[in-house]
């Protein structure tokens, strides 16, 4: 990604994580090797991208139908928020849907859901985005 210093942001903002989260995320899988990694708010596709070639299963959520073209080969997509069942079979969690709202959901369905053991990362607790967003 490319970071614009003038404007304080990178390429695709404010849809794209930062390219050292995404790292981050990368890292955590090969440290704890989770069988199921689940992403919301796929957006550009950077966290996605760089966990693929390390997840043995990937599913990424997105609602904006204009961002599916950056599924990463091999993982699964899908709209809407996100499941039960897969907050149950998620070994790794990335939570990082627009608006925040819907990650509040999101994160309660995994408390309710999610097993022990499994891991959750939350992106942007508190976004520098606009307010439509929020």
């Amino acid at each position: 990604m490319i970071f614009d210093r003038v404007n304080d942001q990178w390429e695709g903002w404010p849809f794209a994580a930062e390219p050292e989260f995404a790292e981050f995320c990368a890292s955590l899988i090969k440290l704890t090797q989770p069988y199921m990694v689940v992403e919301t708010g796929m957006g550009t596709g950077a966290i996605s991208k760089a966990v693929a070639p390390l997840a043995n299963s990937l599913i990424c959520y997105e609602t904006d139908e204009s961002f599916w073209r950056n599924l990463p080969e091999g993982a699964q997509l899908k709209g809407g928020e996100l499941l039960e069942l897969d907050a149950f079979d998620a070994d790794l969690l990335i939570l990082d849907s627009l608006p925040i709202k819907q990650r509040i959901r999101e994160f309660e369905t995994w408390v309710k859901w999610g097993v022990r053991g499994s891991v959750v990362l939350v992106h942007d607790a508190e976004p520098k985005v606009q307010p439509s967003l929020v």
